[in-house]
């Protein structure tokens, strides 16, 4: 997979663990930010590639990506703001779905073995 950025690398750690994670049984995720990710378990590389391009397609909100109750540690003085807006707010500055879809459909038109049509 190509380098994306640290916004996309955070976004693809998220889709995986969250969104991806059961469907594709994977055992692990460990990421090695901001470089790689050691991923494993039962599905081969296309159908991850494939299945993190369908999800990215889904996912027309980032903040689709945060839990429930989670409002993620910007700085100190996030105590002062509403969780809400903390939520927003990383969602908005920290993750991007569409600058890790662009990157990958980017290695896609490289990898003729690579079906990014999704």
């Amino acid at each position: 997979m190509p380098w994306v950025g640290s916004k996309q690398f955070r976004t693809l750690e998220r889709l995986l663990k969250n969104n991806l994670s059961q469907r594709l049984s994977l055992r692990s995720i460990v990421p090695m930010e901001p470089y790689y990710f050691v991923v494993s378990g039962k599905a081969d590389s296309q159908a991850l590639l494939e299945q993190i391009l369908l999800e990215c397609s889904f996912c027309t909100d980032p903040s689709m990506l945060l839990g429930p109750d989670e409002a993620p540690y910007l700085g100190k003085y996030d105590e002062f703001v509403a969780p809400e807006l903390v939520r927003q707010a990383f969602a908005v500055d920290g993750l991007d779905v569409e600058g890790l879809r662009a990157g990958l459909e980017r290695e896609g038109d490289k990898n003729e073995n690579f079906d990014h049509r999704v």
